[in-house]
């Protein structure tokens, strides 16, 4: 059941709420950052843990409350912490096989990682995390070692959304 035009599915639940003081702002900030994880490129609905999705809009939260001098207590919590669970669609399941003498070493880069990478990446490792234990600045590293390391941060979203 859909909400009129919206495509909002019904019914869902709130599980948390942030006090920001430039709601547009941070609408803006945090759909930027979510944008590789979206179900539908029409829709603004994404494919992620809960955990990670309210990481995401408390960091943003925060960020324009501290730029504007608001002293806001977040989260605010809505509903005691419950089991959630999520469906998750399977999007395009293929399988191939290459052989290990195709695979070439890639020459080490120092590349430089923008804001918005960075973000991104801390995203890549919040959901990753038990598989791959590293530190933020581990994770930073080894994808500035890329020549292009935009192209590998798209290649790990997109593993994630399989994950």
């Amino acid at each position: 059941m859909f909400n009129g035009v919206t495509g909002v599915p019904l019914p869902f639940d709130v599980v948390m709420a942030c006090k920001v003081g430039n709601y547009r702002e941070a609408e803006k900030n945090i759909h930027l950052r979510l944008k590789p994880y979206r179900l539908n490129h029409r829709r603004e609905f994404f494919e992620l843990p809960i955990e990670i999705c309210s990481k995401v809009v408390l960091d943003e939260c925060n960020k324009i409350n501290e730029r504007l001098n608001f002293n806001f207590i977040n989260p605010i919590i809505l509903v005691e912490k419950k089991e959630i669970a999520i469906e998750i669609e399977k999007y395009h399941e293929s399988n191939f096989l290459i052989s290990m003498k195709d695979i070439l070493m890639q020459e080490k880069h120092n590349s430089k990682l923008n804001s918005e990478q960075k973000d991104r990446i801390e995203i890549l490792m919040l959901v990753l995390a038990e598989v791959f234990p590293n530190d933020l600045v581990g994770w930073y590293d080894r994808f500035m070692k890329d020549h292009d390391p935009e192209k590998e941060i798209q290649i790990w979203e997109s593993l994630v959304k399989a994950f």
